[in-house]
């Protein structure tokens, strides 16, 4: 029988793959929303006799009134209020990035949403490896294109702003802009290279304390970008993954691919 954390890792998946299928919309913000397009408590397979099943074996059987029993009733409930707060705060959103590919092959880089009109929900892209960002709508998007097998493992590699002379250690699935390379760092090779722009930093780039995100100027659009940070796994090598706080910078900027730590190291 599945665990808790498994059942709600189940859910979480099938709800993702019922937004790309355009079952559900990219928009639905609670569990209970889900029940205006699906049966929203068939997710998990609890409606399938085996695993129902197993469920009510596990917990002790029916009770005297033939319902379930009050463990399995705790556990599918505890389940959906798990999704729900994943719903609440946006997170399906981020799940839901990635590469995705169109079906005259053309590959496409989902780097978020743009859900201000919530009557035609749009999707943030660009051609995977850089081009002109374009917001075409999440039902026609998810409709032409299909997610790309698994996400490239993330892995540490040498960076340097293209210009300069410093070197840093970043961490990258491989992916690039326009053939620059897009790393995310850690927060003490993020604090040099702060540094590293010391004179400016005020006008270009800084660390928000308060809110735990590093901030540039996009001078293009005259405005400071926020780039939160992501807990990633990382492959260390020898089968071995962390799982690690990195900080986004520079999809966009002049970054070198030096190459990758292990390979260089070796």
């Amino acid at each position: 029988m599945k665990t808790l954390e498994q059942l709600i890792a189940q859910i979480k998946e099938e709800i993702l793959q019922d937004i790309r299928h355009g079952r559900v919309p990219v928009t639905v913000a609670t569990f209970s929303e889900l029940h205006d397009y699906v049966d929203a408590n068939c997710y998990g397979g609890l409606c399938d006799d085996d695993t129902a099943d197993a469920m009510i074996d596990h917990f002790g059987g029916r009770d005297v009134y033939e319902g379930m029993p009050d463990g399995m009733l705790n556990m599918i409930n505890g389940s959906f209020d798990a999704v729900d707060a994943w719903l609440a705060v946006g997170d399906h959103h981020e799940a839901l990035k990635g590469v995705y590919e169109r079906f005259d092959g053309g590959t496409y880089d989902l780097m978020g949403f743009d859900l201000s009109d919530v009557a035609e929900p749009r999707v943030v892209v660009c051609r995977d490896g850089g081009g002109f960002v374009m917001k075409p709508p999440a039902e026609t998007f998810f409709n032409e294109c299909k997610l790309q097998g698994k996400p490239p493992t993330v892995r540490a590699f040498l960076t340097g702003m293209d210009g300069t002379e410093s070197v840093f250690i970043a961490y990258s699935n491989g992916h690039r802009w326009n053939g620059w390379a897009v790393p995310m760092f850690e927060k003490d090779q993020l604090d040099e290279i702060i540094l590293l722009f010391d004179v400016d930093s005020e006008k270009y780039l800084k660390f928000n304390e308060v809110d735990n995100v590093v901030e540039y100027y996009d001078h293009n659009e005259n405005e400071w970008i926020k780039q939160a940070p992501e807990m990633v796994d990382v492959d260390m090598g020898n089968g071995l993954t962390l799982t690690k706080k990195l900080y986004p910078l520079g999809d966009g900027w002049a970054w070198d691919f030096y190459g990758w730590w292990a390979d260089l190291k070796g």
